[in-house]
C-alpha cells in the first residue's frame, strides 16, 4: 500500500508528484495540507466497506480506502490504517498480505524516512462500518486504531514539529488491473472525518479533493455528513 501524498502550493503539482513518482498507482482522496506546522494532530473518518458487488480485484493488484496522515515532506514519513482488497500483492518487509484468491483485509501501513512496513490486521468484512484513526499521543508518537482499538502499531517524525501537514480520507489502486473499488466515508451516525488539535475532535468541513484521474471518478454523496464515496474502475 504505496500510499502517497505531496503536498505542494498548487493542486495540479499533487497530482503531477503522485504520478510521477508512483505510476503505477492511482489515488483518489480528500485532503487537507499545509506548508508549516498547523498543529494537527490527528485524523479519523468511518470507512463504510463496500459490499462484495462493490469491490472486485485482479491477481496482483489491491484497493484500499483509509485514514490518512503525513509529515508533508512528499511523504517521507505517514501512517495510515483502513481496508483494503488484495489477490497475490504482497507487502513487506513485515506482512504478506498476498493470498492465493481475493481478501478484504484490514491493515496499518507507516513509512519511515522512506522505507515502508505493512502490518496485517486480519480479515475485514464487507458491508460494514468501522473507525479508522491515526493521531499523535502525549509522549509524540504517532498512533493506529481500529474502532477505537490500538493496532500495536506506532511511529513518529521530526518534520511538521511532529505533527501532521497533510490529513486525508485516502483511496488508492495499487497496479490498474481490471477491477472496481467503491472507496466510502462517513455516513448518517457515524463518524464523519475529523482532525484532532490535542484537544477535541473537530469535523472537517471543507477539504480539497484530488480530480479524478487514472479510473478514479468522485466523490459524490453529502460531505461531510451522509455517505460520500470515490469510485475506481478499469
Amino acid at each position: 500500500m504505496k500510499g502517497r501524498i505531496w503536498r505542494t502550493a498548487s493542486l495540479a503539482a499533487v497530482v503531477a508528484l503522485a504520478i510521477a513518482a508512483n505510476a503505477s498507482a492511482s489515488q483518489m482522496l480528500r485532503y487537507w495540507g499545509a506548508s508549516s506546522d498547523q498543529g494537527w494532530k490527528g485524523s479519523r473518518v468511518t470507512v463504510d466497506n463496500p459490499d462484495s458487488s462493490q469491490a472486485t480485484v485482479s491477481s496482483g493488484d489491491f484497493d484500499l480506502s483509509s485514514a490518512y496522515a503525513d509529515d508533508g515532506a512528499g511523504g517521507t514519513n505517514l501512517i495510515q490504517v483502513g481496508v483494503t482488497y488484495e489477490w497475490n500483492a504482497p507487502e513487506g518487509p513485515s506482512c504478506n498480505l498476498g493470498s492465493s484468491g481475493a481478501k478484504l483485509y484490514y491493515f496499518v501501513e507507516i513509512q519511515v524516512n522512506g522505507p515502508y512496513s505493512c502490518y496485517n490486521q486480519g480479515l475485514a468484512t464487507f458491508s460494514t462500518a468501522h473507525k479508522q484513526t491515526v493521531d499523535r499521543g502525549n509522549d509524540g508518537y504517532w498512533y493506529a486504531y481500529i474502532d477505537g482499538a490500538w493496532t500495536g502499531i506506532r511511529t513518529q517524525w521530526g518534520t511538521c514539529g511532529g505533527d501532521a501537514c497533510t490529513l486525508a480520507s485516502f483511496a488508492e489502486n495499487s497496479s490498474g488491473k481490471s477491477g472496481h473499488w467503491e472507496a466510502k466515508y462517513a455516513g448518517s451516525g457515524n463518524t464523519p472525518w475529523q482532525f484532532w488539535n490535542g484537544v477535541a475532535w473537530n469535523t472537517i468541513n471543507n477539504a480539497s479533493v484530488t480530480p479524478p484521474n487514472n479510473g478514479w471518478t468522485g466523490p459524490s454523496g453529502p460531505f461531510p455528513t451522509g455517505i460520500w464515496s470515490f469510485h475506481y474502475s478499469k
